[in-house]
């Protein structure tokens, strides 16, 4: 049980972690750059969760090919 609870609480963590680098990330383009699709790398994340590729997905209209995500 406390095995669960801790590898959701980490997977919670991580996908908190990820979510705040890609609004970080977007809030730094410029507008022009907006309305663009906008590649982001999260090399520096583990994707592997389906949790967490779930998430994104819900909060982005996004694509994610191996390390890089794609936003619309």
């Amino acid at each position: 049980m406390s095995v669960r609870v801790t590898r959701e609480t980490r997977n919670t963590s991580q996908l908190n972690m990820i979510l705040k680098y890609i609004e970080e990330s977007l809030e730094s383009l410029t507008l022009e750059r907006k309305q663009d699709i906008v590649e982001i790398s999260l090399s520096a994340y583990e994707l592997d969760s389906v949790d967490v590729r779930e998430a994104i997905h819900e909060k982005y209209d996004a694509e994610i090919i191996g390390k890089n995500m794609f936003i619309k």
